[in-house]
């Protein structure tokens, strides 16, 4: 007869195998709590788990779901990482350490009180000046990797800077506003749109464009460069161009 081997390590950091093993340990506790709980769906990748429903059956399910976790998986939920939003439901039985509960105070990550938005699987919904706000945001945070990517030369024993730079920008960076776009409202990505394409303008004259070049010569390097790679361009495409049809495709 085979002997069990508790593993008590858990799997390596890297290893293809942790999330499979987490999944298959952790959808016990998913199934469970779904059976008590109807009236709430349970949106789950890997450990990051959403709960949406009536408010108090959502927090019940929340409780419950994470004892069983902790019974049957000795998982602990990291509280700080854990929020509510809602825009109209009555949420003051909420303990006041929850971020987005009307009585929370505020921390580092959180505002105090209700919650404008909520990020879900990449997506923002919730209040629309939030969203725009929060896209404007993190298009500044990606296009920094720009600013540093700009910085990238060339050695004396490798010389290929200006390649590294443009396949970095063309496969990692613009990656980013590609799904924005696709995700959100075209309503809601004009502000986002406009502040990627000057960081991207911005990076094609570093990448392309002399220092002594003419306004109309930066400007027609800038087209030249936003072209599909098979008409002789770069293919890093204007965001504010593509914000109407991404959506439609989507």
């Amino acid at each position: 007869a085979s002997t069990p081997v508790r593993n008590t390590a858990g799997s390596r950091q890297g290893c293809a195998m942790g999330s499979l093993l987490f999944c298959a340990g952790y959808h016990h506790v998913l199934r469970e709590t779904k059976a008590h709980f109807p009236t709430v769906v349970i949106q789950a990748i890997v450990d990051d788990t959403r709960i949406i429903g009536p408010p108090r059956d959502a927090w019940d399910a929340f409780l419950f779901s994470t004892n069983l976790a902790h019974q049957h998986c000795n998982l602990e939920s990291v509280r700080k990482k854990c929020s509510v939003y809602s825009p109209q439901a009555d949420l003051s039985f909420l303990p006041s350490t929850l971020p987005g509960s009307p009585s929370f105070p505020g921390s580092e990550h959180y505002p105090p009180g209700r919650l404008s938005g909520v990020e879900v699987c990449g997506v923002l919904t919730g209040d629309h000046e939030w969203i725009e706000q929060r896209l404007v945001d993190l298009v500044a945070k990606k296009t920094d990797d720009l600013r540093r990517l700009a910085l990238v030369q060339d050695g004396t024993k490798f010389t290929n800077a200006t390649q590294i730079q443009y396949i970095l920008a063309r496969y990692c960076v613009t990656a980013f506003i590609n799904f924005t776009l696709r995700a959100h409202p075209a309503s809601l990505t004009q502000r986002a749109a406009l502040a990627f394409d000057a960081a991207v303008d911005s990076f094609i004259a570093h990448l392309c464009v002399s220092a002594a070049a003419t306004p109309r010569e930066r400007a027609d390097a800038t087209r030249l460069a936003r072209l599909p790679n098979r008409l002789g361009g770069l293919s890093l495409t204007s965001a504010v161009d593509q914000r109407i049809p991404a959506f439609l495709g989507s």
